[in-house]
């Protein structure tokens, strides 16, 4: 599935002060998803054992707007900057789910994803392979209002068939945030920093190696 991208045509930089907020969110992600990655390889474990049989199907999700998991990260890094992303704060190296990765942080004024305006987006690499692999989307959220969550959530899981896992709590506290479709990708939500929402999409060709 291709998540399409809605902009305006008036082209502007992102503003300055949205990025110190941002690599606040990328470092509590970094931190935070290490709590679930035991639950995520658990769940792999036992998928094994079971010996199911993984199909490909079309709630697959591809990867974040046109650019496809598996693509290499150079050209996923010019892409980014051909449609107009800027890169904020420096590349971070982190260990998570078996994957030792690197991630590259954007920001883009007036992109929308599910419909919501995004704070920022953070493009995940295998370290030693270079492919496209994971990606946490980031909203500004001054609350935890119940509706308005409800509507995040709605929303941004919409792009497949996840399902919660019953009983995950994600390392910010929320209940049954931990979710996976039926290809085995995986959407882990969050909140950072009290005021962000953040979304993490991972690909199950990855995650299982």
């Amino acid at each position: 599935m291709v998540i399409t991208e809605k902009e305006n045509t008036t082209a502007s930089k992102p503003k300055k002060k949205k990025w110190g907020k941002i690599i606040l969110i990328v470092l509590g992600v970094w931190l935070g998803l290490g709590l679930v990655s035991g639950l995520m390889l658990k769940l792999l474990e036992d998928e094994e054992s079971e010996n199911k049989i993984t199909v490909t199907n079309t709630n697959a999700i591809s990867g974040f707007a046109n650019i496809k998991f598996g693509a290499k990260k150079d050209t996923v890094l010019q892409d980014m900057k051909n449609t107009g992303w800027v890169q904020s704060g420096e590349v971070n190296s982190m260990y998570f789910s078996g994957v030792n990765t690197e991630q590259y942080t954007f920001v883009k004024n007036r992109y929308f994803f599910a419909g919501h305006e995004v704070l920022g987006v953070t493009l995940n690499f295998e370290e030693e392979s270079g492919i496209f692999w994971m990606y946490s989307v980031s909203f500004d959220f001054e609350n935890t209002d119940s509706g308005k969550y409800s509507e995040f959530v709605k929303d941004c899981t919409s792009i497949s068939d996840f399902t919660p896992i019953q009983g995950s709590v994600s390392s910010s506290g929320e209940k049954d945030s931990v979710l996976q479709n039926s290809n085995g990708d995986m959407c882990v939500i969050d909140f950072v920093e009290h005021d962000a929402l953040v979304f993490s999409y991972f690909w199950a060709d990855a995650i299982a190696r």
